[in-house]
């Protein structure tokens, strides 16, 4: 690993086989284990994001009657209000990130985690790097509730590279993952 190390020493691809490495150590310690329970599933506070879009009313009706029950921990109210939010819009609608990431934080309260993948997934996508950070880690631990530990290792180990906010949380639950 030494050599290896040295081969690549101030080059770009350092952080890649780093990643690379650790992912490969951590997929082949403790593959049987259940990393269900490493994952962290909990309640988001409601942060309107105010950006100049194309507007949607319906959408944001619909948003607006979620969040007042996601406030209420009436997750699943706020699932079907949030789908209905995001079916009456489109990604040029301010709150399009936004109602997909509580949608999919809604579904995990709700102990349905592989709906939720989905909808992370879009807030992964999206252009705002503090909400593409956030989806990879939520993406991260609703894999870890669906006991998809590979994909989850993934998430976590592109956050460590890539993250801010993220990287050490994403770091100390790989290292948990390894146990």
């Amino acid at each position: 690993f030494t050599k290896i190390r040295e081969m690549f020493a101030g080059k770009i691809l350092v952080p890649v086989v780093v990643v690379a490495s650790l992912v490969v150590m951590v997929i082949s310690l403790g593959a049987g284990s259940d990393v269900r329970k490493l994952a962290v599933v909990e309640k988001m506070a409601y942060v309107s994001i105010d950006v100049r879009s194309a507007d949607s009313e319906l959408a944001a009706e619909y948003f607006a009657s979620a969040m007042n029950a996601y406030q209420e921990n009436q997750y699943a109210v706020a699932v079907e209000e949030l789908k209905l939010s995001v079916e009456n819009a489109d990604s040029s609608w301010d709150g399009w990130a936004q109602a997909h990431m509580y949608l999919g934080v809604s579904l995990m309260m709700n102990n349905q985690p592989d709906q939720a993948i989905e909808y992370l997934t879009v807030v992964r996508n999206s252009s705002s790097l503090p909400l593409i950070e956030k989806g990879s880690w939520l993406l991260a631990q609703a894999n870890l509730q669906a006991g998809n530990r590979d994909q989850a290792i993934e998430y976590l180990a592109d956050l460590i590279i890539n993250g801010v906010v993220y990287a050490d949380k994403a770091a100390e639950q790989l290292h948990e993952i390894e146990k």
